[in-house]
């Protein structure tokens, strides 16, 4: 120990010029904060307390000197800083405040090193406990999507077994060679949507990092409408697109969004189910909004939700059809908040309702 740490009235004066009588007692009311003395041109100590020996003294002053410069460079003597770092020898996270003192008159550099390891230490379990509870959730469904695949495969299933059937009708009444060409592609096409749709809920289940990567929302929507125009068609839904130019790309995993879109275009199909045929439109808009967001709508001319279904919508389980699981819209609106986005719903000013998402561009989420 220094010949001025023994000194029982020191005087520390601190930028503002505020004189501190006796800065001993300051110094032990500090308990366990590491603090350290320098003259800024000989990088000598002037002094140092106990518990920065506890953590620096294998390395010594020279140690401490070394590793001070190598992480705040030129900033470690000429400016003010506050940052968090890292010290490996003793594998400790510090708070380590440096600032311009004059320490018993004479110009002087203070370190100030708090101990955070521990709040570190809860933050890092909080995130990996953060992760394992999403990917639990996500185990959890799987029982749950394997009713949902049986119920999105049955659809197009039985689109292919009625072209088969009826292309085998042509073929016994030797019908044109063209309409059976056409029977067949429609079949080629319902049966790769079968396999679209088992390839998407076997990457959704299968244990995976989620690849967020810059989306083009633009390029997504309109493969979704295309995987959908057998459906849209059938239903003599018309479809218009309104996408803004230039539209900024989330940062965002693909097949999670598409299953999103996927599952909002079929619930507003099916809410026009008992619409005329000439007031069935399906209107997907994607623009820029506000705070760095871009929000993607899917609006229907449907009969809109009534203010019970309103309040239950999103709950797991909770169904407006007959024959609805409840999981579609709880796991959507899930999907969205792990993206840091939103998934609302309003009703239309004359007829049918609109459900948004928003997401993240890639430049905030980054």
């Amino acid at each position: 120990m220094t010949p001025q740490a023994n000194r029982t009235a020191q005087t520390l004066v601190f930028p503002e010029r505020r004189r501190v009588a006796d800065s001993t007692a300051m110094l032990v009311s500090l308990l366990d904060t590491l603090v350290c003395v320098l003259e800024p041109a000989t990088g000598r100590v002037r002094y140092r307390n106990p518990a920065f020996d506890a953590v620096f003294a294998a390395a010594g002053e020279a140690g401490f000197l070394e590793w001070i410069e190598e992480q705040l460079g030129a900033a470690a003597f000429d400016e003010e800083v506050q940052l968090d770092l890292r010290y490996l020898p003793a594998d400790r996270w510090l708070r380590v405040h440096a600032q311009d003192v004059l320490w018993q008159g004479e110009p002087a550099r203070l370190f100030t090193l708090t101990d955070i390891s521990d709040r570190v230490d809860i933050e890092r379990h909080r995130q990996v406990n953060q992760q394992r509870l999403f990917f639990a959730t996500r185990d959890m469904s799987v029982g749950e999507m394997s009713s949902v695949l049986a119920h999105e495969l049955k659809h197009p299933l039985a689109t292919i077994i009625n072209l088969v059937a009826g292309i085998e009708r042509r073929i016994k009444q030797t019908q044109a060679s063209g309409e059976m060409l056409q029977a067949l592609a429609l079949t080629r096409l319902q049966a790769e949507r079968a396999n679209a749709i088992i390839a998407r809920v076997r990457e959704f289940v299968r244990r995976r990092e989620p690849r967020r990567e810059p989306l083009d929302v633009a390029t997504l929507i309109r493969g979704v409408t295309r995987l959908m125009a057998l459906d849209t068609a059938a239903h003599r839904v018309r479809v218009t697109l309104d996408i803004e130019r230039e539209l900024p790309w989330p940062l965002a995993d693909s097949v999670m969004v598409e299953q999103v879109l996927l599952n909002l275009i079929k619930n507003a199909i099916e809410a026009m189910a008992d619409a005329p045929l000439h007031a069935r439109f399906l209107r997907l808009v994607a623009l820029r909004a506000e705070d760095g967001l871009v929000r993607v709508s899917v609006i229907d001319s449907g009969a809109g939700i009534g203010p019970e279904a309103q309040e239950r919508l999103f709950n797991p389980f909770y169904s407006t059809k007959a024959e609805g699981l409840g999981i579609g819209l709880a796991l959507c609106r899930s999907l969205i908040e792990y993206h840091g986005g939103m998934l609302t719903f309003d009703n239309n000013a004359d007829v049918g309702c609109a459900f948004s998402f928003t997401l993240p561009c890639a430049t905030e989420a980054a």
